[in-house]
């Protein structure tokens, strides 16, 4: 369980929003269960032991921290391809075009100039990617 003292020191670190991009990553992996029995695919958006994630990452913290057995942990790739996604929207909601009719589109097709992080396997990474 996370103190109050360490989500205070979370949230003056940065880190709060990578933490929660985390954690919606985590319930992603939770529904992609129930959509998909692709083995290959669930290993490329789950992590299943935080070891395995990059010594210097820490966004897994909040979930880490919450969990009681049930929180799902995305992995790594998952995480950069969500935090690259939310980037994209944030810097469209910066240049405040967020009300046009067509901004939707627009951060369709700035997400389709971006190289984002590729999750799934070769044979259902469109799927993939439709369902995360």
């Amino acid at each position: 369980m996370i103190t109050s003292i360490e989500a205070t020191n979370i949230v003056e670190n940065g880190l709060a929003s990578d933490n929660i991009v985390y954690h919606i990553g985590g319930y992603l992996v939770k529904k992609f269960k129930k959509k998909s029995s692709c083995a290959i695919c669930l290993t490329s958006l789950e992590c299943t032991d935080v070891r395995n994630l990059p010594q210097e990452f820490n966004a897994h913290h909040l979930t880490d921290g919450k969990n009681r057995g049930r929180l799902q942990m995305s992995s790594y790739k998952l995480f950069q391809l969500l935090a690259s996604i939310e980037t994209v929207i944030l810097d469209y909601c910066s240049t405040g075009d967020i009300m046009k009719n067509d901004s939707f589109l627009d951060i369709l097709y700035s997400l389709c100039l971006e190289e984002l992080p590729q999750v799934g396997c070769d044979d259902h990474r469109v799927v993939t990617i439709a369902i995360v």
